[in-house]
């Protein structure tokens, strides 16, 4: 009866009815037509008309967020090319299927977990200070935090829970500061304290503010079969110090074969040819060392079997590629700049993964 209940709650026809019911009303309308209003601003009243039907449309039947609309550009893009667009929740859906989360895949889910498991690939200082019942960061966290920051004055600061960028920051110890004292002004949660990376110059020269890092991803067939698919490479945009898209930084694609970057834009839609805040060239150019960043992302692939598809952020330093931390359920921005989406590659992917279920 248990299993009857999930199915339902789970199937297209229950997920159709409550979006349907979600959209028709007044708030969510409220929210579409500002939302036109702040990305679409200088069309004609009949075209934003056209424009909330289409995204009520792709919301309620394809479950397409406002943001992928915008993203994926659906206002631009061919049917053909649409159609091969796959929204977020669908691509977890795919990872819920292709990863076995019973296995060791939960480690992902931690960073810290994440970083005892790839240290050597890490290949630096990282601490973890935990948030007590009491409200005080942990004491025994505390002292090793001490010790940390009388290697490392100057680090990055990363929320345990957060992703995608958000609360991260550079921190320098004050003069007189304590570590207690230090613990507070990091963050008022459990947060990872890390050595700071410092990236070679082939890549700093893109942006300086930011480590810009490459994310590979890959799928785990076997120890021996281990595909790179649709790599990105990121660059920050001014003075931040993240790199990540979706808080301002911006992207290029990269063929997963050569290592050439084909494509580069932002989540704005934006596309550049050169970097826009340094003018360093971008399309056309080549990731140094290539190779051997496609061997760290696959030996850090062969640690987690149970993990089929994972994203790698990867930083160059003067002595190689490094690993800045392993993704669970990453985000796939190419096909927004590319036009060409994964739908077909990914169904070959989980049709790959059941065949090789079944055999076992």
């Amino acid at each position: 009866m248990t299993s009857i209940v999930k199915v339902l709650k789970t199937s297209f026809l229950m997920r159709f009815f409550k979006t349907f019911i979600k959209e028709f009303g007044n708030k969510e309308r409220t929210n579409r037509e500002a939302f036109i209003d702040s990305h679409f601003p200088h069309v004609s009243i009949e075209k934003k008309k056209a424009l909330s039907r289409d995204m009520r449309k792709r919301y309620v039947i394809n479950g397409y967020t406002y943001e992928e609309y915008w993203q994926f550009k659906f206002d631009v893009f061919s049917r053909n090319q649409l159609r091969k667009m796959v929204p977020i929740v669908k691509i977890n859906r795919f990872y819920d299927f292709v990863n076995n989360e019973e296995g060791m895949s939960h480690l992902l889910f931690d960073k810290w977990k994440t970083y005892l498991l790839y240290k050597d690939l890490y290949k630096r200082d990282m601490c973890l200070i935990r948030k007590g019942n009491d409200g005080f960061h942990v004491e025994s966290d505390v002292n090793e935090f001490q010790k940390f920051v009388k290697k490392h004055n100057t680090f990055i600061v990363k929320p345990l829970s957060l992703d995608s960028g958000i609360g991260v920051k550079k921190i320098c110890l004050r003069e007189r500061e304590d570590a207690i004292e230090l613990a507070q002004r990091c963050s008022d949660d459990t947060f990872i304290a890390e050595e700071l990376i410092v990236q070679n110059e082939k890549l700093a020269r893109y942006n300086s503010s930011s480590v810009n890092t490459l994310r590979t991803n890959t799928v785990y067939y076997n120890e021996n079969d281990i595909e790179i698919f649709r790599p990105i490479m990121r660059f920050g945009n001014g003075t931040a110090i993240v790199d990540n898209a979706h808080f301002g930084g911006m992207y290029a694609v990269v063929d997963a074969k050569t290592g050439k970057m084909t494509h580069a834009g932002d989540l704005d839609r934006h596309t550049y040819i050169n970097h826009p805040y340094t003018n360093v060239p971008i399309v056309g150019e080549s990731i140094p060392m290539w190779e051997e960043a496609c061997e760290l992302s696959r030996e850090a692939a062969r640690r987690l079997p149970d993990h089929v598809f994972t994203g790698w952020d990867l930083a160059l330093t003067d002595s190689g590629w490094v690993l800045v931390e392993g993704n669970a359920k990453p985000g796939l921005l190419d096909s927004a700049l590319t036009g060409i989406g994964p739908r077909d590659e990914l169904n070959k992917i989980k049709n790959k993964v059941k065949k090789q279920r079944h055999c076992s």
